[in-house]
């Protein structure tokens, strides 16, 4: 009992910007932070066979409770969101975003190993708030995604990560769709490797990604079958600025970026991660090829308000497709912080995800364009 007294006796308890601050024994610190986030909207969808309207309110999946413990050179940071209980490949069903641990070296070095976020994408950096915070992932811009993995700083500006991606078999069964294949078993060949170097000069990150894929499947003889392909991209993120004015601007290029989740088509529509492959006549892997990009333009009103107005277009082609697979958004909103620890956000947008990709010889099928318009309510501890 005394020994529990002198160490709560030890531990004092404050409040610093957005977090709880612990200060403990031998200079080790504990700092809770906690982000809620929810939103209400008015959504009209529209297609050849759709016309509906419907009110949205919830809790975003993002909003999160996090611990981060430091002592001298080491730090450990969990952090978690609500479980989804879904198959969505960007977060953990169970509720874990983050779960890792890291120690600092000499200057800007640095190692992290556990479940930590991409460097390799920038979808979510572009500004739009509703479902989820996700900028122009889908429609411009790449996803993020958390997975276990291991991180080397070798500057502030440089860093490398070798990614678990984790495929599953009912996600990437996806290539074998509309073939004779069954049983489909994928796996990661090789670790997602990322890079990301920033040029803080030109306010510039550059990216990168590779990784690649091994399958197998029982074809209509039920004999077994093999197949690889491989995954990467390469993107860059921009935030120039000019007094009150600003910019982000992103672009990509991925080939098979669906495979590791990061290269997705539309929002809240009928359209889910691209079909990363198709296998041809021949039983051949047929790649997937997707470009985009997006700008965000920034006008800073005051020390509490700012205006974002955001563009983002992406297309995916393949040899296999009937017809290209595109989509574009467009979207404001206006920030306005009541103090520092709550912000409201209304907002507006429209997102057409025109036709669906489909085979050769088949009639694509129109997807619904999405007119949106809500707010939504953050309060951040």
């Amino acid at each position: 009992m005394k020994k529990i007294l002198a160490v709560i006796a030890l531990l004092t308890v404050s409040i610093t910007g957005y977090a709880f601050e612990i200060d403990g024994p031998s200079n080790s610190k504990l700092d809770i932070y906690a982000s809620i986030r929810t939103y209400g909207m008015v959504q009209d969808l529209e297609s050849e066979t759709t016309d509906t309207t419907e009110s949205l309110l919830g809790v975003q999946i993002n909003s999160r409770l996090g611990f981060i413990f430091k002592k001298d050179n080491i730090i450990a940071h969990v952090e978690y969101n609500q479980p989804n209980g879904s198959s969505d490949t960007t977060y953990a069903s169970n509720g874990l975003r983050l779960a890792y641990v890291g120690m600092t070296f000499d200057g800007d070095r640095a190692v992290y190993v556990g479940q930590q976020s991409t460097i390799a994408g920038a979808g979510p950096a572009m500004g739009r708030k509703l479902t989820g915070d996700s900028g122009i992932a889908g429609f411009g811009g790449l996803g993020g995604a958390r997975r276990p993995g291991i991180r080397y700083d070798f500057s502030k500006n440089f860093q490398v990560l070798l990614f678990d991606t984790r495929p599953d078999s009912s996600n990437y069964s996806k290539i074998f769709t509309g073939s004779q294949y069954s049983d489909v078993n994928v796996e990661q060949k090789l670790p997602k490797f990322e890079v990301q170097y920033a040029i803080p000069a030109l306010r510039l990150s550059l990216m990168g990604a590779y990784s690649m894929f091994s399958a197998t499947a029982k074809d209509a003889n039920n004999e077994e079958k093999d197949f690889d392909t491989s995954a990467y991209h390469v993107s860059f993120l921009a935030n120039p600025s000019y007094g009150k004015f600003g910019l982000k601007l992103t672009g990509f290029y991925a080939v098979n970026g669906g495979l590791y989740a990061q290269v997705s088509t539309g929002s809240n529509s009928s359209k889910f991660v691209i079909q990363p492959n198709y296998l041809n006549a021949k039983g051949e892997v047929e790649d997937v090829k997707t470009y985009g990009g997006g700008v965000t333009f920034v006008y800073k009103v005051d020390k509490q308000s700012t205006l974002e107005v955001g563009y983002g277009f992406q297309s995916s082609s393949s040899d296999m497709y009937e017809k290209d697979d595109d989509n574009m958004g467009v979207f404001a909103n206006y920030n306005y912080k009541l103090n520092r620890y709550v912000q409201i956000t209304p907002e507006i947008g429209f997102y057409d995800m025109k036709e669906n990709a489909t085979k050769k010889g088949q009639k694509p099928t129109d997807s619904a364009a999405i007119i949106q318009a809500g707010i939504q309510f953050r309060i951040d501890l």
